[in-house]
């Protein structure tokens, strides 16, 4: 599951913060991954796609053992515009260099969340290119 740690109406100076939280069962290496998505695309492209990483932004185990574990996060906002977002989490079974999805949160139990509050440039993103 993914828990909100911060207000779900933020404004892009702010940072988004959650938690994410899940029960593994078996001994098996996994890792989970995380998409933050635009509703308004309807879900067709994640804006970001992330997992856990290392000192060294080498990708991470999250648990090799059965246990209940949590990790928290921290999106900052100030990039993104006035849109309504939520965040997906998967997680992956780890054998070799092959990755299978074991679990996933479904569509009704995502995590929402708004920017609000800055003025609205019509882009999905704050950030500009640089005209040469």
């Amino acid at each position: 599951e993914i828990v909100p740690l911060s207000s779900q109406v933020l404004k892009s100076d702010q940072d988004f913060r959650f938690e994410l939280r899940y029960k593994i069962t078996q001994d098996i290496p996994v890792r989970f991954g995380i998409s933050i998505i635009d509703e308004k695309s309807g879900g067709s492209a994640s804006i970001i796609d992330d997992q856990l990483r290392g000192p060294n932004g080498e990708l991470r185990l999250s648990s090799t053992s059965k246990g209940e574990y949590s990790f928290k996060y921290k999106l900052p906002l100030k990039l993104f515009n006035n849109r309504d977002f939520y965040v997906k989490a998967s997680l992956f079974k780890i054998e070799g260099d092959k990755s299978e999805i074991v679990a996933y949160i479904p569509d009704e139990k995502v995590c929402r969340f708004a920017v609000r509050g800055g003025e609205y440039d019509g882009g999905l993103l704050r950030q500009k290119g640089e005209w040469l």
